[in-house]
């Protein structure tokens, strides 16, 4: 038994030995492995695959914001249709109780006449007209007496005749207008029924854009996160550097705004209108008449001499085609007289053409210069302090106050605080109101956002602000963001004009 004892002793150290020759064997096989690892970040493809990917972060973070963007605007659409449907209804409930009110009153009068034909029935019912009038006939002035009563009796039948017509004009416009009352009536059910739609719409497209802003604030942070290991960066490090790149982005997009309006203005330049102090109403109709003032005071002594008859005036004045042909003459004439001659006709010449640009401005109904302003300085600063009582409260669809309000809404509360009416939506505000430079913008001017900004389509528009100064304007911009002051926008939604009230 004591032989037994010391074998495991025995092979004790063997297995020691053998596991130190294998962990030594792991080491060694281990050790060159590790030098390719190292050496992984300087392999050129490796960086150029971190650079692409980095890039591609760098776009998606991008695609969100656009995609927000987007989410938004088509909740303001789909606002402005609702408020563009609620307006639609007021009209027609309004021209139904208008037409029903004058049936009422057109139905009162035919009943009038109708009863007066009945009374007048009755009358001539009660007695002969043969006997009365032999009678008269038999006294001693019975002559004159029977001229007398045919006179009186012609007379009634006259009016009799005469409230007959009316009668039968009254009931005719009663039927009419009744008609009428219903038809409208009808189709206030039916814009009654499309704002609710609309409503329903706004505020479904609404609770997506506010869960698409959830997500994407989310993915936001998930690809800042890839991208600041991608550049082995911290994660605050790589959100100020995405908010530097949106920075970049959106003043891209503000020289970008900045210059296709240079270049609608520049379109319309022949369109200009002043806006100074001036009494509003003038400027709005200067634009069009500027053409046409220059061209009557060449075309007035041709048409004084040749044709006096005012009707040549009237077709030749506008056109371009008198001055025409009175310049051809004199230049067939003095041409083979002297050379000075013809270079007064070069410097004339031209002048038809100023008239034919403004042409295609005047294509545009709601061009710059369009429109109409009744306002004035000291009533812009008075509609600017009446929004200013209102920052902080909340948006809201169709709102008009005094808790709650929608951009147009706004405007048009403020305004009507100073004096001055405008229409209720931000598409009819743009089509009403003076279209000015945005360049001469004065506080209360009016700013207009539309996906149809480059094309100028009023009916695109779903945004109205107010300017008040210093590059800032007031709104009341979307859901979920109270009434505030910004800063002006420049972006591809920014339309090209401004309004002035």
């Amino acid at each position: 038994m004591s032989a037994t004892v010391p074998a495991p002793q025995a092979r004790k150290p063997r297995a020691l030995r053998f596991l130190s020759t294998v962990i030594a064997s792991l080491l060694l096989v281990s050790m060159p492995l590790a030098v390719p690892a190292v050496a992984e970040p300087d392999d050129p493809s490796d960086t150029a695959r971190d650079a692409t990917t980095l890039a591609e972060l760098d776009a998606a973070i991008a695609q969100l914001e656009t995609e927000q963007q987007a989410a938004y605007e088509a909740v303001l659409q789909a606002g402005e249709e609702y408020v563009t449907a609620v307006e639609e209804y007021q009209k027609a409930s309004d021209f139904a109780d208008a037409a029903a009110e004058k049936a009422q009153v057109a139905g009162e009068r035919a009943q009038e006449s109708r009863r007066f034909i009945a009374r007048i029935a009755r009358e001539s019912s009660r007695g002969s007209n043969s006997l009365d009038a032999l009678g008269a006939f038999l006294l001693a002035d019975g002559l004159e007496t029977l001229v007398i009563e045919a006179e009186a009796l012609n007379k009634v039948n006259a009016k009799t005749d005469e409230r007959l017509q009316q009668f039968e004009v009254d009931k005719l416009v009663a039927e009419i207008l009744q008609r009428k009352a219903r038809e409208a009536t009808q189709e206030a059910r039916e814009k009654r029924d499309a704002a609710t739609d609309a409503l329903a719409e706004a505020q479904l497209l609404e609770a997506q854009a506010e869960q698409k802003t959830r997500e994407a604030e989310t993915r936001r942070g998930e690809l800042i996160a890839q991208a600041a290991a991608a550049r082995q960066a911290s994660i605050e490090e790589e959100r100020r550097r995405q908010d530097e790149l949106a920075r970049q982005r959106q003043e891209a997009e503000e020289q970008a705004a900045r210059d296709r309006i240079a270049r609608q203005e520049e379109q319309n330049q022949d369109n200009n209108v002043e806006v100074d102090e001036a009494p509003r109403p003038q400027p709005s109709q200067s634009p069009e008449p500027e053409p046409s003032t220059s061209e009557p005071t060449r075309t007035a002594e041709p048409t004084q001499t040749t044709e006096p008859e005012p009707e040549p005036t009237r077709t030749n004045s506008p056109s371009p085609t008198p001055t025409r042909t009175s310049e051809p003459e004199p230049t067939q004439e003095p041409e083979p007289t002297s050379s000075p001659s013809p270079s007064p006709t070069r410097t004339s010449t031209p002048s038809p053409s100023p008239t034919s640009t403004p042409t295609p401005p005047s294509s545009d109904p709601y061009g710059l210069g369009k429109g109409r302003s009744s306002g004035s300085a000291a009533k812009g600063r008075t509609a600017i302090a009446e929004a200013r009582k209102h920052l902080g409260k909340p948006y809201q669809f169709g709102g008009t106050g005094p808790n709650a309000f929608d951009c147009s809404g706004l405007t048009s509360v403020a305004w009507a605080a100073a004096g001055v009416n405008i229409t209720r939506t931000s598409r009819s505000q743009y089509k009403q109101v003076l279209k000015i430079k945005i360049s001469d913008m004065r506080p209360g001017d009016l700013l207009f956002w539309g996906s149809g900004a480059a094309t100028n389509d009023a009916d695109s528009i779903t945004h109205v602000a107010m300017y008040i100064g210093d590059g800032q304007m007031i709104e009341a911009s979307q859901p979920g963001v109270p009434l505030r002051i910004t800063s002006v926008r420049y972006d591809s939604r920014l339309m090209p004009y401004a309004g002035r009230p």
